[in-house]
């Protein structure tokens, strides 16, 4: 799905990490491609650590998928738009890169990210409900 994206013109920025493409041959899938699979596993980019109980990373996650799944097709949900997109916007400001290497989120971001990967996951596993969709910003937002 990233060479897919990519070749597309689509580049996937995971906070300012980006997922720019691959090489289409069989034989190499490309270093997007680890970078993204790595994420999805809730792994570092570099040294594949688990990450899976830092907030950042399970966002990350999640957004990866979303990410991927729009230029095919994934169905349009604007509280999920607008989760992907907020939850970007924090990576970005907490230096998410993809390495254990960034800002650490105070309890209220930590609180909106995890709030906000529930949101991805929901849409991301086909178990929103239409029209019942939490409403963004999370009480206690952050700024």
């Amino acid at each position: 799905m990233l060479c897919k994206a990519t070749l597309a013109g689509q580049t996937i920025m995971i906070g300012k990490l980006a997922l720019t493409g691959c090489n289409p041959s069989v034989n190499d899938a490309g270093i997007s491609s680890t970078n993204a699979v790595r994420l999805l596993n809730k792994s570092t980019i570099g040294t594949n650590k688990k990450m899976a109980n830092n907030p950042l990373f399970n966002f990350a996650a999640q957004l990866v998928a979303y990410r991927l799944n729009q230029p095919f097709g994934g169905w349009p949900d604007s509280v999920a738009a607008a989760a992907a997109d907020y939850g970007q916007t924090m990576l970005v400001q907490l230096n998410f890169n993809g390495t254990a290497t960034h800002g650490t989120p105070t309890a209220a971001a930590t609180a909106d990210l995890n709030y906000l990967a529930k949101v991805l996951d929901a849409y991301n596993n086909n178990t929103m409900i239409a029209g019942a969709s939490p409403v963004l910003p999370y009480p206690g937002v952050y700024k």
